[in-house]
């Protein structure tokens, strides 16, 4: 499940069998959303934060998205260095 979580963020919601199959997915993900992508005449970048919780640890939502938000500003943040 995607939606809007504000201005320009989005929030994904996915179930994986284990953790492997999860960090190849954001792996994936990671790499096709480091591409920049040509739109018309404007550059368009993305950047992405993950966090995983396993059904013991029973993680918070807000958690969940907290983490994933600040993965996410390390990651531009190490674009732009």
């Amino acid at each position: 499940m995607i939606g809007r979580y504000g201005g320009d963020e989005f929030v994904g919601f996915c179930c994986f069998p284990d953790e492997q199959t999860y960090f190849h997915f954001v792996s994936r993900l990671a790499d096709e959303l480091n591409q920049i992508y040509q739109l018309e005449e404007y550059q368009v970048k993305a950047s992405i934060g993950a966090s995983c919780s396993t059904a013991s640890e029973r993680a918070v939502l807000q958690q969940l998205i907290q983490q994933a938000d600040v993965a996410m500003y390390q990651n531009k943040r190490a674009k732009r260095a």
